[in-house]
């Protein structure tokens, strides 16, 4: 009887483990994506923040000319290999390693002025919108776009916009009237 006990302490124990899979992630702050996307409408030379978040700056040269005035930062990802730029969103360019990739397109055309994270785990979502939330902003759904959420606060020239897929989500920092 002891035996089984043991036997089955040790089979709950490993599957545990097996269950328990940890990844990192990057530690991006909603409060410093709105302060640099503010700081980018003010001064186009704003000191992008990435890198302190472990993030690498890509040179895409195969898919960005030289003048391209979007910047790609990566977190934990690969290539998608498949990917076709005549057809696909430049956020098709990534896939993820684990629940913890992130990737930022970062715009600093005068036309185009936002930042795009690009992510594929549920609990960035939730930790952003909680900290939307705890500033202030209000979340509503968007008239022009099924799958996208609005966060905007009364007073704040900078919103979020977070585009929902099945597989990806990706968050938008703004300039809003």
């Amino acid at each position: 009887m002891v035996r089984y006990i043991i036997l089955l302490l040790m089979l709950a124990g490993f599957q545990g483990k097996v269950m328990a899979q940890t990844y990192q992630e990057a530690l991006v702050s909603m409060v410093e994506m709105l302060q640099y996307q503010r700081a980018k409408s003010k001064d186009n030379g704003a000191n992008a923040p990435f890198k302190k978040y472990g993030m690498k700056r890509i040179k895409a040269s195969k898919v960005l000319s030289d003048d391209d005035p979007r910047r790609i930062w990566g977190f934990h990802l690969h290539a998608n290999l498949e990917y076709d730029k005549q057809r696909e969103p430049l956020y098709k360019l990534f896939k993820r390693s684990d629940f913890g990739s992130m990737a930022v397109i970062d715009y600093f055309s005068p036309d185009e002025l936002k930042c795009e994270l690009v992510f594929w785990g549920k609990k960035y979502y939730r930790r952003f919108a909680h900290e939307l939330r705890r500033m202030g902003f209000e979340i509503r759904n968007s008239r022009s776009q099924t799958n996208m959420l609005e966060f905007r606060k009364e007073g704040v020239s900078v919103g979020v916009n977070v585009i929902i897929w099945p597989d990806i989500y990706i968050l938008q920092t703004v300039n809003v009237e």
